[in-house]
């Protein structure tokens, strides 16, 4: 596992945005699959959702392992 405490202040407003937005694109996906009724767009609104999660976990370990948290964004 990597260690990120020497990560630059720009870096971690960086990160901290890219959280922001993947957090955004995962809430759109779960508010556009509730809404679609075709079973192959639920299903790739889905995947999306899960892939945009995973990333939010990947940035907020490296948030917490440079020793902040995760800016306090929640997810969906």
């Amino acid at each position: 596992m990597h260690h990120y405490s020497g990560i630059s202040q720009a870096e971690k407003l960086a990160i901290t945005e890219l959280l922001r937005h993947e957090n955004l694109c995962a809430k759109k996906c779960s508010i556009y699959q509730n809404q679609v009724q075709d079973p192959q767009i639920k299903s790739a609104l889905t995947q999306m959702q899960n892939i945009k999660q995973q990333h939010s976990s990947a940035l907020n370990n490296m948030l917490q392992q440079a020793g902040l948290t995760g800016g306090g964004t929640q997810m969906v």
